[in-house]
């Protein structure tokens, strides 16, 4: 028993989990500033039942409104140091925004998939945790699970959690559990902690939680108080960066660096512009060139028919940027089937939508760059659309006399992982 008296008596739950936050603004100001906006419940059989909190959950949770919960006698039996890592656990998932962002995906599994990139950080901070918690080794930088098959226990792991966002985790997760046949067999596994998604209505009375921007204030106030104590949490920057840089929507990031590309344009005086009758000023007309875009499709063995069916949808993106767009699609596996090289020139959908993607085999995606080489080297850019898995040869952008833009697929490489690997081109990750 980890219980703790002072002159009056024994230190309630809450009066642990408050002397943990004032401990950390000495230890780690980042995480003490955002625990100071928690809410502090204690639950008893009946309060946890009214919140739909599970029965089999008597340790803690935590809500979008930044509402902690939890049990006196789960509290009073750890640590002080495993009160203070409960606590910045517990934090972070609302300071993430994590939550508020499940949509229609499987609860317990996005539980999962959240655990294993707050405990990365928790860990990482010098913070502990109570025993049965989503498990991480910080070395290595994985997190892993265990479930229940035919055969017997099966580990699922995850690889480079520090470097991805929860839902890239979830994404892979649900793959792994899907081709094993374990999705349903999935359980909450932890000691520690529960998410509420539902609506937050703090103590019952349907009052809303702080919103959003609020975390989104707190986050950034944290880090600068962090920043002036240098004492910033390691790989911290990196999640504060994306929750407070607006988002941009990759379908528009690819679109917008294969753009420049298609549509130069000249002004030119030989032919007076129509509006210049209307105006009485002689103004030029706009000329544009035909220009090229080659765009290679990965169908090797890695590729399912929902990436296949997104990469066509780019392909119709890329021809839909510009009228005047002439656009190559090549198929490629660990080679290029010539026979399967579209030709098609503006925005003509229904010969996209026509087309028969051929592969099924390894990778190897330079096979398609090295076959646009010799076929049409003037080319200014090459898109690739892919999943990342490849090994790219150790080759550089002196070996190609064109750009190559890298399109990642949802569930495919990091940009990080990717940029380890393929030492040219821009990337854009779906």
């Amino acid at each position: 028993m980890a219980q703790q008296f002072t002159m009056y008596g024994k230190l309630s739950a809450t009066d642990r989990i408050k002397k943990a936050i004032i401990t950390l603004q000495e230890k780690q100001p980042f995480f003490a500033h955002i625990s100071l906006a928690l809410r502090l419940i204690p639950l008893d059989e009946e309060s946890a039942e009214k919140r739909g909190i599970p029965k089999e959950c008597k340790t803690a949770a935590v809500d979008a409104a930044g509402n902690l919960y939890y049990w006196e006698d789960f509290v009073t039996k750890l640590t002080d140091d495993e009160v203070m890592g409960v606590v910045v656990h517990e934090t972070l998932h609302p300071a993430f925004q994590h939550l508020e962002r499940v949509g229609g995906r499987m609860p317990k599994l996005a539980n999962i998939a959240q655990d294993m990139v707050v405990n990365m950080f928790v860990y990482r901070a010098g913070f502990k945790l109570p025993k049965g918690v989503i498990p991480v080794d910080t070395s290595k930088d994985t997190s892993w699970i265990e479930v229940e098959g035919k055969n017997g226990k099966k580990k699922i792991t995850i690889e480079h959690v520090s470097e991805k966002w929860w839902e890239a985790i979830y994404e892979e997760l649900y793959q792994l559990l899907d081709k094993e046949g374990l999705i349903e067999k999935v359980t909450v596994v932890v000691t520690g902690d529960h998410h509420l998604y539902g609506d937050p209505a703090g103590d019952g009375t349907g009052t809303e939680g702080p919103s959003k921007e609020f975390w989104r204030q707190r986050i950034a106030e944290a880090a600068a108080i962090a920043k002036q104590r240098g004492i910033t949490p390691a790989g911290m920057e990196r999640i504060v960066d994306g929750l407070l840089a607006p988002k941009v929507a990759w379908k528009s990031l690819l679109r917008s660096a294969v753009k420049p590309y298609l549509t130069p344009t000249d002004m030119s005086y030989r032919k007076p512009n129509k509006k210049s009758k209307l105006l009485g000023v002689y103004l030029p007309t706009v000329e544009r060139e035909h220009r090229e875009v080659e765009v290679v499709i990965d169908t090797s063995g890695s590729i399912g028919q929902e990436e296949l069916k997104e990469f066509l949808s780019e392909v119709v993106g890329i021809a839909k940027s510009a009228n005047h767009v002439k656009m190559h699609v090549n198929f490629c596996d660990s080679r290029v089937y010539e026979d399967g090289r579209y030709e098609v020139s503006g925005p003509n959908i229904p010969k996209i939508l026509a087309m028969k993607p051929k592969g099924g085999g390894g990778t190897r995606l330079n096979a398609g760059l090295e076959f646009i080489k010799q076929k049409n080297p003037h080319v200014p850019v090459v898109v690739v659309l892919t999943d990342g898995f490849d090994d790219y040869e150790g080759k550089t952008q002196k070996d190609f006399p064109f750009d190559v833009i890298w399109c990642l697929s949802k569930g495919g490489k990091s940009v990080e992982d990717h940029k380890k690997n393929c030492l040219f081109g821009r990337t854009v990750k779906m």
